[in-house]
């Protein structure tokens, strides 16, 4: 049996993170100990965003999906390089499903989520079993401002700065990029990944990016997904999951 209950937890700014609690009580009575996967968001993204309401339905394990703090349902302000932010908030959740007495068996993120998926189990004491990275990338510095949205590019050199505008959800989210936040997303390091993780899977929708994590991070073991694009699983592949 499922059942869904949305819950907020408060992050270490007193913001609160909203999410939504997926359990699978068949299975988990099956365990001494229930396990629990994260899946986490992309950029100005939320927690139903794309596939992941299908995924939390298909996965054979209770699940949390949750919005980043700026995002969806959650408080704080959304920024270009929040990253450890990012991070921040899934070890926010993580501690709060552990010290309901889940065992954290894995973690799912999805483009700049996978990033900072990566960054919170390399932080981790005791190994995250699974670390799924959908369409992260590994290096951060190839700026793709200038060659994708010239026009940003020209605001950044002339002002020190571009007004980023996107549709979140149910509404417009404005944010203020500085040059100060452009240098903080292409100088950030994803090196630090190690041989802490039992499995770490890879989707990705560019074969660079994945012959750059499978070159650059020791893991035990490396199972890649088929190609996707960046905006989804296919069916198979969230079997693969």
């Amino acid at each position: 049996m499922t059942a869904n209950k949305k819950l907020n937890i408060v992050n270490n700014h007193g913001e609160s993170i909203v999410g939504i609690l997926e359990t699978k009580s068949a299975i988990d009575a099956g365990r001494q100990q229930p396990r629990i996967i994260l899946i986490s968001h992309g950029v100005l993204g939320h927690k139903d965003y794309l596939f992941f309401r299908l995924l939390a339905e298909e996965l054979p394990f209770s699940s949390f999906r949750f919005d980043f703090r700026g995002n969806g349902e959650s408080d704080g302000k959304a920024g270009y390089a929040h990253m450890k932010e990012d991070a921040d908030d899934i070890a926010t959740v993580a501690a709060h499903f552990e010290k309901e007495g889940y065992e954290v068996y894995g973690i799912i993120g999805h483009s700049r989520g996978a990033v900072a998926c990566l960054k919170y189990a390399s932080s981790c004491k005791k190994p995250i079993p699974h670390v799924i990275n959908c369409s992260g990338r590994y290096k951060m510095n190839d700026n793709q401002i200038y060659k994708n949205r010239p026009e940003i590019g020209a605001s950044l050199d002339k002002h020190g700065y571009f007004d980023w505008s996107v549709k979140q959800r149910d509404r417009i989210t404005n944010i203020k990029v500085t040059r100060e936040d452009v240098d903080k997303f292409t100088s950030w390091d994803n090196s630090y990944g190690n041989e802490k993780y039992t499995t770490y899977h890879l989707c990705f929708d560019c074969a660079w990016y994945q012959r750059q994590y499978c070159s650059c991070l020791q893991c035990r073991h490396v199972r890649q997904c088929d190609s996707q694009p960046h905006a989804g699983l296919t069916s198979r592949s969230r079997s693969q999951l």
